[in-house]
């Protein structure tokens, strides 16, 4: 039962906060500048922690082993989910490699980094998406055949 509240706490945060660092990471492509640099890398790194805690937290109140049972749309949200992690780790590592990098390849990677929470960005709403039209199916007027959350709870 903790998982599952601990998912719905942390799942609002990869959302907006990867929407934010992907417009953080839009403006330091156009003028790279030190205090953006700083709001990526340490954000971005407390943002992984928090997307880490939701995708954990997620997977352990999933029906199934590793959240495999369950209706399709549950599969889906998982797999979108799982490319907001897999998107943010590859973004807060290779910025954190482009800082400590010293050689004139460091600001290619700290852009490309910083333009990859664009991808997480994505990746999390589309999860979102998945994951409400299984919880909130009967609110959503296109699906009323049967609602996603009557077939988890069987």
């Amino acid at each position: 039962m903790w998982p599952e509240y601990l998912h719905h706490l942390f799942l609002q945060i990869p959302i907006s906060g990867a929407i934010g660092l992907s417009i953080l990471g839009v403006a330091y492509v156009r003028q790279p500048a030190q205090n953006l640099e700083k709001l990526l890398r340490y954000m971005g790194w407390g943002l992984f922690f928090c997307i880490i805690a939701a995708s954990v937290s997620g997977i352990l109140s999933a029906p199934g082993a590793l959240g495999g049972a369950g209706p399709e749309e549950l599969s889906h949200h998982r797999n979108m989910g799982l490319m907001v992690f897999f998107f943010a780790a590859s973004s807060a590592i290779a910025f954190e490699v482009g800082i400590r990098d010293q050689t004139s390849a460091s600001q290619y990677i700290k852009k490309t980094a910083a333009l990859m929470w664009i991808a997480v960005a994505l990746s999390a709403v589309g999860a979102g998406h998945w994951g409400g039209s299984v919880v909130h199916s009967d609110q959503i007027p296109w699906d009323k055949s049967q609602p996603a959350i009557q077939k988890l709870k069987k």
